[in-house]
């Protein structure tokens, strides 16, 4: 794509970013020279009606926000069949990127940043819209400063009656709302919750719940309450605390009155502490204005309710002019308005080479709380309150946050765990399975973990690797290959399995031969193997003459026997490598996983599904995100 002009107008100069339905390129607009941003629809989306009416929905939904918190949209158009849409181009990160980079963010920065996302959902869903989406990779912080939010691809008009939530793409399951994760109808206040896990993650670093599978993360939507954040982060304002866990309230109505509050709101907590230390300072002095404010921090010399006593004013101007005799007006100016400086960054310098480069900035440190860290190494800075490039006054105290190291863990015991255990009890350590070897055991049943290096109870880094060795089954067992030929790959995978053989290298091969049906196998029917051994196959990719089909569709015709439905869910994976297809049926009995595996590039997978109930849902997964929400009936 990157090279080709759009309508004679926008010529696609490189690859900048990619969601669930589309790509997004920086592009130069040849007509008013200048760089824009055009997001593509995915070509195996643009054949589907219903995919390329939500994304003209997208744009429309767009285009009507005017807000200096929203990314316009100029135009929007088709050509050979390729739909786009021209946004402006906003120069800078997405938060993503700022987290990854700078972890917790100051107090006062984080607010900020939220409130100028409320702004922008405020002038949203007071014309009927619903973001649906509110995450990190969705908010653009430009290099002025200014918030941007992007991406309302699956925003829709709240008061749009011949629409339902049914059959539309639902947001990342870090930031998605209770109401999303049920299927229930969705508002404003949803994007609310989502601005609250988004301001959770910029105030802690870490996401309100975390979990093996998708469908765990959004159960713990519905059910779980999160980590408070100052047990994360001790220094968090009580009060901030008590927002955040406000947002993530599993009942809307508790969030906020109204977007437009929570904005003021953010507003005003932003600027409380954002406030900077010498004006406290004078303030505790008693030279603020005239009749003043709240007065923080009160001296000794404070009477009863906080004031001060007219003689201690007195002295205070009688100590004002003598200083001003003796120091000349420049000093006494210099004391009591200290000069402007600019925050240097000490993000990476050991706590020592921060202290001395804060101290020649005319700052002083103070160490926050302790946080552990694989990137940055222990004793150095992780964060820092203010952020750098910060003007500030000279003598102010910058606040940092210092890595404990990596987080250590206990690697648990998983001998004698079938692999696909031993995989998911590793990794809800933060451990990772490394290399593994497969050994015959004649009393060990094939795929059975026989010893894992470290053993249990040892210590490790988090994110470390443990290998394992697998059992293969007995040495003598062996197993005569059936013809896999004409079989669909999700069939022949099974079949393998039955037989206690292991998938091996899976080709896609262009065909007449219906998508994903097996067309070769290596070894060849007939063949007498051992128990464990490794079979290759070659499906078909189909023909390039065939559109590409919907991503899961339900078979139309779907039988009911006693209150039961049972129907089929066809899944296609799109081109490229393998991917893990999950497949989560919501009906009367709950949510639960009814299918699970990898399966290649290309493949058409059929999933039977029984269901219960009057509107039974499914949900489609591709490597951990949803890609599709069905209704049965």
């Amino acid at each position: 794509m990157v090279g080709r002009v759009l309508t004679r107008r926008y010529r696609l100069e490189e690859r900048v970013g990619h969601g669930g339905m589309a790509e997004v390129f920086r592009a130069t607009d040849l007509l008013l020279s200048r760089a824009v941003a055009v997001k593509v629809l995915l070509p195996q989306f643009a054949s589907d009606e219903e995919f390329v009416e939500r994304f003209r929905r997208e744009a429309q939904a767009a285009a009507s926000l005017s807000h200096p918190n929203v990314v316009n949209i100029f135009d929007v158009g088709e050509e050979d069949g390729t739909y786009f849409i021209v946004m402006e181009y906003v120069r800078g990160r997405t938060l993503r990127e700022v987290l990854h980079e700078r972890g917790p963010l100051p107090v006062g920065e984080a607010l900020e940043i939220a409130a100028q996302v409320a702004g922008a959902l405020a002038a949203a869903h007071s014309q009927g819209l619903v973001h649906r989406d509110v995450k990190p990779p969705n908010i653009l912080i430009a290099a002025s400063g200014q918030v941007k939010v992007t991406d309302f691809g699956i925003a829709r008009a709240t008061s749009a009656s011949s629409l339902t939530h049914t059959g539309t793409v639902l947001g990342s399951v870090s930031y998605v709302s209770p109401e999303q994760a049920r299927g229930a109808e969705v508002t404003g206040l949803s994007d609310l919750y989502s601005l609250g896990a988004s301001l959770y993650e910029m105030l802690t670093g870490q996401i309100p719940f975390r979990g093996e599978t998708a469908v765990a993360v959004a159960l713990k939507h519905l059910q779980a309450d999160p980590t408070r954040p100052r047990r994360l982060r001790p220094e968090i304002p009580e009060d901030v605390e008590a927002l955040v866990l406000r947002l993530l309230s599993k009942d809307p109505e508790r969030r906020a009155r109204s977007t437009l509050a929570l904005k003021e709101e953010l507003e005003s907590l932003a600027r409380r502490y954002d406030l900077e230390e010498p004006t406290r300072l004078l303030q505790r002095a008693g030279l603020g204005a005239e009749g003043g404010g709240d007065h923080e921090d009160a001296g000794e010399g404070e009477g009863v309710g906080g004031r001060v006593p007219r003689w201690v004013l007195a002295a205070g101007l009688v100590l004002a002019v003598t200083l001003g005799g003796l120091l000349g007006a420049r000093a006494l100016a210099g004391l009591l308005f200290p000069p402007e400086v600019v925050v240097p960054s000490v993000r990476g310098e050991s706590l020592e080479a921060a202290r001395l480069k804060l101290e020649a900035a005319d700052l002083r440190l103070e160490e926050g709380p302790g946080l552990p860290s694989s990137e940055v190494p222990a004793g150095h800075v992780i964060s820092q309150d203010p952020a750098p490039e910060r003007h500030v006054r000279a003598g102010r105290t910058v606040r940092v946050v210092v890595s404990k190291g990596p987080e250590v863990v206990t690697v648990p015991a998983v001998e004698g765990r079938a692999l696909r255990e031993a995989r998911l009890d590793l990794n809800e350590r933060g451990l990772k399975v490394g290399r593994v070897e497969e050994r015959f055991a004649p009393e060990v049943p094939p795929g059975q973990v026989l010893a894992q290096d470290p053993p249990a109870d040892t210590n490790l880094v988090k994110g470390a690797l443990v290998d394992l060795v697998v059992s293969r089954g007995g040495a003598g067992a062996t197993v005569v290959l059936p013809d896999f030929g004409g079989m669909t790959f999700s069939q022949a995978e099974q079949r393998l399995a039955d037989l206690g053989l292991q998938l091996g290298e899976a080709t896609g091969r262009e065909g007449p031969a219906p998508l994903g049906e097996i067309l070769e196998q290596k070894p060849g029917p007939g063949a007498r193997v051992p128990q464990g051994s490794v079979v290759d196959l070659v499906y078909s990719t189909g023909s390039q003459d065939v559109g590409p089909p919907a991503p899961a569709t339900v078979t139309p015709e779907a039988e009911v026997a006693q209150g039961a439905l049972k129907t089929r869910v066809t899944v296609q994976v799109p081109e490229g490598p393998a991917q893990e297809v999950l497949v989560v049926l919501i009906d009367d009995r709950g949510a639960r996983e009814v299918h699970r595996a990898y399966h290649p590039g290309g493949s058409r997978v059929e999933v039977p599904v029984e269901a219960k109930g009057a509107s039974p849902l499914v949900q489609v997964y591709l490597d951990g995100s949803m890609i599709q929400e069905l209704a049965l009936r």
